[in-house]
Formats: C-alpha cells, sequence, structure tokens
C-alpha cells in the first residue's frame, strides 16, 4: 500500500492562506505531466507523536522535527494520461489516469504505475501494476477505492469497500477517509500550510480484523509527512518528504530569529569554557553560532554553523575579557537574521585568599550573604594538597562561572563571585578536591 502515499502527494491543492485550504478536480489535472521528485526520510523515534495525532480541528500545529530521521530513499512520481505506456494498462481500461512512481533506494528501483478515473467529484483508484527486478506483479481492487473526493475541506469523510484477492487470500477492505485538521505542519524542511488526511483501513482476512490508521499532511499537489498507527493509534511509524524538484506546493520560509538564553546579558564572571544557549526555533534544522571579541564581529573567536541543539559549549576563551555572541537559525527555505548580540565577560584569574591554618577535613561552607545581590562570599577548607576547582552552575547544570581552578596547598581558603550580570535565582555552588565534591545551594536576589 506504499504507493498510496505517494498517490497522495499530487492530490492536494490549498490556498496561500492557512485557512479553507480545499482539494479540487482541477487541482490534480494542472498536475499533470510534471515530474515531481521526492527524497524520503524515516525514523523510529515516535516520541510525542501520540499529541501530534490526537491534536485535530483548525488552526493547529503540527510540529515534526524533535528526532532523528535517515534517508530512505528517492522517489519521482508523475500524472499521465492513460494508458502512457504503461505495462497490463488493458486491465484497467475504465482508466483515464496513470499515476507513475518510480522509487530508488539502496535495493534497487522499483516502478508503480498506478490506475485512477478522475471524476468531478472524486478520484478511483483501481488497482497497480509494480514492476521491479523481481518482476512485474498487477493488484487490482474488485471495485474502485474512491481516494479524494471533491471538493475537500476541513470534516470532509467519505467511505469505500471493496476487496483484494493476493496469492489466493481475499482480503476485505473498508477505507474510511476523514479530513481531521487543518493548520501547518513542520518538518525539517520548513513549516508548511496543510490539511491532514486520516485514513482508518480495516482489513479481515478469514474472519480476522485489522485496522490501521494513517495520517497525511498534504498541501497544493504533494505530500509533506505521514505518520502511521495501529487501530488504538499508537504511533507505528513517521516520515517526510523533502521535495526536491518540479511541482508547486508552498515553499519553506526561512525560520524565526533565535531568542538567547544563558549567559544573561552583560553577565560578569563567566566560566572560559561556558555553555550559550537559546531558544529553539519552530521549523529550524540547524543554528550557527558567533562568539568574538568585538562588537562588530569581524573576527571570531568562534564561528560554528550546523548546530543541531540549542546549546554549545566554547572553550579557550581568555579570562577578564568581554565576548560578544549572536545565532541564527536554518532551515530549507533559508537563514534568519542574527539574533540581537550579548556580551558577557570571564572570570579574572583565580583571586583566591589563604586565610586560615591547616583544616583536619575537607569542607564547603556556607556561602554569605545569602541571599545576596549582587556579590557573595565563599569559604572552604583543604585537608590535602592538589588541584583545586570551585565552580557556579545553574539549575540546569550548565557551568556560568568558575572561581577557583589551581593547585593549592592544605589551608582555609576564601573567594568571591559578582553575579551582577546574571538573572535572580538559585544557583549551586560545586567544590572538587581531593577526590571529593561537595555541592550546596544559594539565591540571588535582585
Amino acid at each position: 500500500m506504499r504507493h498510496g502515499y505517494y498517490l497522495l502527494a499530487l492530490l492536494v491543492c490549498a490556498s496561500s492562506a492557512v485557512a479553507q485550504i480545499s482539494i479540487s478536480q482541477n487541482d490534480i489535472l494542472t498536475t499533470k505531466g510534471t515530474p515531481i521528485t521526492y527524497s524520503t526520510h524515516g525514523s523510529q523515534d515516535f516520541t510525542g507523536l501520540s499529541a501530534v495525532i490526537s491534536s485535530t480541528g483548525s488552526g493547529k500545529t503540527w510540529d515534526l522535527t524533535n528526532r532523528t530521521y535517515s534517508f530512505t530513499d528517492s522517489t519521482t512520481v508523475t500524472y499521465l494520461d492513460y494508458p502512457s505506456n504503461a505495462p497490463q494498462a488493458s486491465s484497467y481500461t475504465a482508466s483515464n489516469l496513470v499515476h507513475k512512481q518510480v522509487s530508488s533506494s539502496a535495493s534497487g528501483t522499483v516502478t508503480n504505475w498506478s490506475f485512477y478515473k478522475i471524476e468531478t467529484d472524486k478520484l478511483s483508484f483501481y488497482g497497480v501494476v509494480n514492476v521491479s527486478s523481481s518482476g512485474t506483479v498487477n493488484t487490482g481492487y474488485a471495485t474502485p477505492v474512491q481516494s479524494m473526493k471533491f471538493p475537500a475541506a476541513l470534516n470532509t469523510t467519505w467511505t469505500t469497500q471493496t476487496s483484494i484477492t493476493v496469492q489466493g487470500f481475499t482480503s476485505n477492505l473498508t477505507f474510511e477517509y476523514t479530513v481531521d485538521g487543518e493548520g501547518t505542519v513542520v518538518t525539517p524542511e520548513g513549516s508548511f500550510p496543510c490539511l491532514r488526511l486520516k485514513l482508518k483501513l480495516t482489513t479481515s482476512v478469514l474472519g480476522f480484523n485489522t485496522i490501521n490508521n494513517t495520517y497525511t499532511f498534504l498541501d497544493k499537489n504533494r505530500t509533506y509527512a505521514t505518520i502511521g498507527a495501529d487501530g488504538n493509534n499508537a504511533p507505528a511509524s513517521i516520515a517526510y518528504w523533502r521535495q526536491a524538484s518540479g511541482g508547486g506546493g508552498q515553499q519553506p520560509t526561512a525560520p524565526a530569529t533565535p531568542t538567547l538564553a544563558l549567559p544573561a546579558d552583560g553577565a560578569a564572571g563567566v566560566a572560559t569554557n561556558p555553555t550559550l544557549s537559546w531558544g529553539a526555533v519552530s521549523g529550524a534544522t540547524s543554528y550557527t553560532l558567533q562568539v568574538s571579541a568585538n562588537a562588530s564581529f569581524s573576527s571570531f573567536v568562534y564561528n560554528q554553523s550546523n548546530i543541531a541543539g540549542t546549546s554549545q559549549q566554547v572553550t579557550g576563551l581568555s579570562t577578564s575579557t568581554m565576548y560578544y555572541w549572536r545565532v541564527s537559525a536554518t532551515n530549507a527555505g533559508g537563514t534568519s537574521a542574527f539574533a540581537t548580540a550579548r556580551n558577557f565577560t570571564t572570570s579574572a584569574p583565580s583571586a583566591v585568599e589563604a586565610i586560615g591554618g591547616l583544616p583536619e577535613e575537607f569542607s564547603l561552607l556556607q556561602n554569605y550573604p545569602n541571599p545576596f545581590n549582587p556579590s557573595t562570599n565563599f569559604e572552604f577548607r583543604i585537608a590535602e594538597p592538589g588541584f583545586v576547582r570551585l565552580t557556579v552552575v545553574d539549575m540546569l547544570g550548565r557551568e556560568i562561572a568558575t572561581l577557583v581552578n589551581e593547585n593549592l596547598t592544605p589551608g582555609t581558603y576564601r573567594t568571591s563571585w559578582d553575579a551582577s550580570g546574571m538573572p535572580s535565582g538559585v544557583y549551586l555552588y560545586q567544590l572538587r578536591a581531593e577526590g571529593k565534591t561537595e555541592t550546596k545551594r544559594m539565591t540571588l536576589l535582585k
């Protein structure tokens, strides 16, 4: 039944706006003779798909980007006049339209010739001839399946009952179609206005019934994505199609500009190996992070594109130095403008003061004052000589300041932290020495 996904790739026409997308006979006829090439990308990560499946109605956004996809195959689809040199076309003399699909993958090339009859009020599917290195297989339905109802829009429904015989076994099939959603689908290719078409397929063989649901996101004359599920709507498959050439459809638009998160603008005492973070942008497939020692970004200390996530650690920064940073987002539709740059200043070289004699054990004392604004003091005790590291991290575990990072002899020490550029909140400070770690909390109130 896989040919059905590509059939749907040429079924739907939409207005340029999200609302009132509809399907007409002419939307299919205008694509006739135009080859459209897609690359197919599938994923086995079904996280969050149950919520996507349950989202029906108008004005919806279905985000399918939060997972890893891999290339499956390359496919070219074309609507042609019957019989168009299609093999075994004489089996389908009632047809007036042929859908040719050529798929290439690591296992070889397969060509499907699907036979339809297009009328003013519907599109009917008669059968398919499959041609591959294994031979030719002709599979026809006892009565044609109505694949589309014209005109169709949100809440349009139609049903077909038929049967099919394969290798001596007859399956009774019920196709129940519903246009159950209208909105925007977000794939790694971009964001697109679309309809969502649900197919509930009930298959009965030897008295056993199986139900499968397929959710197809369509707009204009192409398919953007499909989700497969069982009868209880448990996700079983997901794929999206990236259009390489031909056809129409809504073209992807560049993503919005990212919002920078941490460090806060003007933050001081930032570690020399900070993790910079920003908010996720709907439809973005990657990000570019630039860090510079000058506000004009005429040169870079860090310039990295194709970042998949929304955070990146930057290492090797100098102490007591102001840096500027910015981020842009990218997808198939282009690249956003850079976010308005922020700046931060790295911490000074360790200013730790020895204040006491030889302690008997390793310990980290509570900072003072606490709560504080904007600076606070830390005391700790080291009983053995060695490398000592005292850092400040936020509640997500991101290191935002390094206060001590050097070898120390046994003693009691004090240092401080100026949090002028940090937002109010709860922070952790952590001491590592002698193979031990101790962590405490503190609160910044502004």
